[in-house]
């Protein structure tokens, strides 16, 4: 048994145990919400979520990083995210699907870079009315990086710059893409971290006309 194949496990095993550490103490609000990030790996999506929360405490954190860290017991150390990567995915989505069952409002802590999977968790939650907020961080490719190589010190693991450019490109497209696909169902903010600036409830043509010359 390889190491997915033993994390795999260990999750199927734990599954009522991992469920209840990620979900316990959450309750359904009078207006479900769903926050999701996007932007570049580096670009600060976790610290505003992180910031998000603090604010509105009833919203459920979903972060894939903290997924893997349930891992650890079984050797996980940052090193080796690759090798936890489906299992983690998996974890991921298992909090997801109880969240949006019992209705608690949340904010989805990641990339947004795959559009089916964007588009399916999009239209499952219209159908069960919850508000819709896409959070798009925006840095410069290079801050980006800098910010990972930094944040390696920390959690050890790695992020090569074409990793920082392809989960830059893929967030773009799959905000892109969501946006003119579900129009004013969703609202689309873009929080530029290099000019300090906000853009709220913007449409798909705005969102490309900022940032079309900024994506590699």
């Amino acid at each position: 048994m390889n190491t997915q194949e033993k994390a795999l496990e260990y999750l199927k095993v734990n599954k009522k145990k991992f469920l209840n550490a990620h979900t316990f103490g959450y309750q359904v609000q009078d207006i479900k919400t769903a926050i999701f990030t996007a932007g570049a790996s580096g670009a600060g999506k976790t610290e505003y979520a992180i910031s998000r929360k603090t604010k509105e405490h009833f919203l459920l954190h979903i972060d894939i990083d903290d997924v893997r860290d349930y891992f650890a017991p079984i050797g996980y150390n940052g090193t080796n995210a690759s090798e936890y990567q489906k299992p983690a995915s998996k974890g991921v989505n298992w909090v997801f699907d109880k969240a949006t069952k019992n209705g608690y409002s949340l904010i989805m802590d990641s990339n947004f870079a795959e559009p089916t999977m964007a588009q399916s968790n999009i239209q499952r939650l219209l159908d069960k009315e919850y508000v819709i907020e896409i959070n798009y961080i925006f840095r410069k490719l290079e801050a980006c990086y800098v910010f990972a190589q930094k944040r390696e010190s920390v959690t050890k693991r790695k992020v090569p710059m074409e990793v920082v450019k392809r989960t830059m490109k893929g967030s773009f497209d799959t905000t892109l893409y969501i946006k003119s696909t579900f129009k004013d169902a969703i609202i689309l903010n873009l929080l530029d971290r290099e000019n300090g600036k906000i853009h709220k409830n913007i449409d798909e043509n705005r969102f490309l006309e900022l940032l079309e010359k900024e994506i590699v």
